[in-house]
């Protein structure tokens, strides 16, 4: 059977970085699906995944942000099952930009990045204030 055979190559050669602590089947009923899909992980309470801190970018990921023809090419987050970062998420959150007007009092938002001066009076900006609302 190629499940055996794939579960006995997971624990005997696991994927570089990987410690396989515990290999567990558990039957299934069949569901009827029409397709294959990949569907995203959920978390479990009490489970946890182990990031090695100082293990770097594997040889396979520098190979690809380095080869031209390869559609990775000089892609910063290239990662893979070697590398640290698979899996992980980079959230990036909206901070509005926030100056102090000198002249109003009053904190307020600039018309642009490229004009740090008070909307209503015009004064240019000494203190710029960034806050999450």
């Amino acid at each position: 059977m190629r499940s055996q055979a794939f579960l006995e190559t997971l624990s005997s050669d696991p994927p570089q970085l990987s410690e396989v602590t515990e290999v567990s089947v558990v039957a299934a009923e069949l569901r009827g699906d029409a397709a294959f899909s990949i569907l995203h992980s959920r978390q479990e309470p009490g489970e946890s995944v182990l990031v090695w801190p100082d293990a770097g970018t594997c040889d396979d990921c520098w190979r690809e942000f380095g080869d031209s023809s390869n559609r990775r090419f000089g892609y910063p987050f290239t990662a893979c099952e070697g590398t640290p970062l698979e899996r992980s998420r980079l959230l990036i959150e909206t901070v509005p930009l926030a100056i102090y007007c000198p002249s109003c009092k009053k904190e307020r938002t600039p018309v642009s990045v490229y004009q740090l001066c008070c909307p209503d009076c015009l004064v240019s900006a000494q203190d710029i204030v960034t806050a999450a609302r």
